[in-house]
């Protein structure tokens, strides 16, 4: 996309939000973040009508892998390699160690993991915390800033002495 076809909005933001950015430090784009956020939005609300990425994985497990990113069957993100372990009841302590040759794969099979979370889904489900959650952002209207939090600026502190000021 060349830079002709951007359209340049401008949005309002409270104090704290404006701290929110000023942690991010100096490389901080807050216009791709936003473009960013848009694009979520929009993937949020259209995640109903797409298709899975995975569809055979899809029909046979009944989701697609975590790893697919898939937003139908995983539409808060997907779980953490170790609880995906647990789920296939593989011992998620090796997930760190180096992965053996083929002759040491046959000779030490993985250890297995046979807990109550292997081959449930609603457990593995119940682990994955949103990394962003859109349908709680408030987005309809065009909000106007909230003026008595806006603080004073250096040029109107000046003003007001000088009023006061005989």
């Amino acid at each position: 996309m060349s830079r002709k076809d951007w359209v340049i909005k401008s949005v309002s933001i409270e104090a704290g939000d404006a701290q929110i950015i000023r942690d991010q430090g100096a490389g901080f784009n807050l216009s791709k973040f936003v473009r960013e956020c848009l694009r979520r939005h929009a993937l949020h609300e259209e995640t109903m009508s797409m298709l899975h990425r995975q569809p055979g994985i899809q029909e046979r497990l009944g989701f697609c892998l975590p790893r697919s990113m898939c937003p139908v069957c995983w539409p808060e993100g997907a779980p953490t390699e170790y609880h995906f372990a647990m789920f296939n009841g593989k011992d998620p302590k090796g997930l760190n160690e180096r992965i053996p040759g083929i002759a040491a794969q046959i000779n030490h099979p993985p250890t297995p993991y046979e807990g109550p979370e292997v081959g449930n889904v609603e457990w593995l489900r119940s682990t994955i915390t949103p990394k962003f959650p859109i349908q709680d952002i408030p987005s309809n209207g065009n909000a106007k800033p909230d003026s008595r939090s806006k603080p004073d600026s250096f040029i109107s502190k000046m003003l007001k002495k000088l009023r006061n000021d005989p």
